[in-house]
Parts: C-alpha cells; structure tokens; sequence
C-alpha cells in the first residue's frame, strides 16, 4: 500500500489533538503534525494522518471551529522503522521522533489504526497551519547507475588483482646468490 493516493472524508482534520514529530525540512527545524482521523466500515477504524510541517517557532494556526467539508487527498507511507541513532519519543511532552503508529494511536486514543500513514495533500491548511509536504513529483531512480558504478569498480579491482598477478616478483628461491 505504499505510495498509493487515497481519498478519505475526515470533518475534524483541523479540529482534533495533533502530536508533534522532529522533522527538517528544507534546512529548518520543526515538527509533523499528525493527528488521527476515524474510518468508517472497514477493516481499521481509524488513520493517522501527517497534516504537513510547521517549523518551530512558527505560530500555530487556530482550529476552524467548522467541520472540514471536503475530503482528504493523501499518499499511504509505511512507517519508517525505528533505529539505534533514534532518540526514544516523550510520549508525556508530546516529543516524537519515530512514528510508532501504535504508540502514536494510543496516545491519540485512535481505535484500531490502519497500518499506514496519510501523507496529507489536499486541501491545504488556512494561513498558519502546517505545509503539506507530499511526495516529489519525480522520484529518482538511479539503480542503473549505481549498478554500474559498482560492477565497474569490481571489474576494476579484479584487473588490478590480475596484474599484480602478472607482475608478481619471481619467488626468493630463484634469485642467485649473491656474492660478498
């Protein structure tokens, strides 16, 4: 389910708790909103959505007091996996720096979330609010290149292993003896 684009109706988007998540963009420093959203007959009840980025210190936006009257557009994301450079969250401080997703459900008091994450796209936040930052348009894919690159060095290796081969000094045994 990684990288499809979903259409969801989620009304309390902009109006439900959001939990922050350490996040650079761009060079700035800041936080992910994320906030969960309800699903209707399905096999989770509820999805964590990614709002976008706010850099920190940036005042934040306050919650529209009506109900968000257009539907969701958004890219499912996996989890990325948590590794030993990764600070633990303050789960109490609401200081993320993972997206556990069940820990993240719990504490937003989300009913069985959906696996994935709602990379939100549309529709952008009033003035203040978090910036969607959405997948690039154009996701490289430089495999060819990097597996050339490194057959290429192989081969290289292998040409210099084949001429030091070659031009292997003859062993000490065959050299004559030499005279005092």
């Amino acid at each position: 389910m990684d990288y499809v684009r979903v259409q969801i109706d989620c009304p309390t988007l902009e109006q439900t708790r959001n939990l922050r998540v350490y996040a650079v963009l761009g060079g700035v420093m800041g936080r992910r909103l994320v906030t969960a959203c309800p699903l209707a007959g399905g096999l989770f009840q509820s999805i964590l959505v990614d709002r976008g980025f706010s850099p920190d210190g940036a005042a934040s936006a306050r919650a529209p007091s009506e109900p968000l009257r257009q539907p969701v557009i958004g890219v499912l994301r996996r989890a990325e996996s948590r590794n030993w450079l990764t600070p633990p969250s303050d789960v109490a401080g609401n200081d993320w720096h993972s997206r556990d997703i069940s820990a993240m459900a719990k504490a937003l008091g989300a009913p069985k979330p959906a696996p994935v994450f709602l990379m939100l796209e549309s529709p952008r936040p009033q003035d203040g609010g978090p910036i969607p930052a959405a997948l690039p348009t154009d996701i490289p894919n430089n495999h060819l290149g990097y597996a050339l690159t490194w057959f290429g060095l192989a081969l290289g290796l292998l040409g210099v292993y084949v001429a030091g081969l070659v031009r292997a000094p003859a062993s000490v045994a065959d050299d004559p003896p030499s005279r005092v």
